[in-house]
């Protein structure tokens, strides 16, 4: 993790396990660098992809709707419902030259 001052102190507003599913999609079985940074009311966090993703860039949602037919049924289609789901909860992420950005709201500090 990054050195941010205070991120202990910080807490995210979203559910957790919907994160650390996204990064398991992303990250593989392996060890993974997460770097965290805080713009305003955000935390966002920057992870390599260590995974083989059919080739797409930015919002995986839109790509499944750009074409079912490359993407159903494939890593991106996963990526799509965490989409979703994040989004419930005012957060985001997009893939980007070989790493995922993930913005995630920020709660109040401890």
């Amino acid at each position: 993790m990054s050195e941010v001052d205070h991120l202990a102190s910080r807490l995210v507003a979203v559910d957790p396990v919907t994160v650390r599913g996204l990064l398991d999609d992303v990250a593989g079985d392996g060890p993974v660098e997460v770097r965290v940074r805080l713009e305003s009311d955000l935390a966002v966090l920057s992870v390599p992809v260590n995974v083989d993703l059919p080739p797409f860039e930015g919002r995986p949602l839109h790509a499944l709707a750009s074409s079912l037919q490359a993407y159903a049924g494939s890593a991106v289609e996963r990526l799509a419902v965490a989409q979703v789901l994040l989004e419930r909860q005012g957060a985001t992420f997009s893939v980007e030259a070989g790493g995922l950005l993930v913005w995630l709201p920020l709660g109040e500090p401890r």
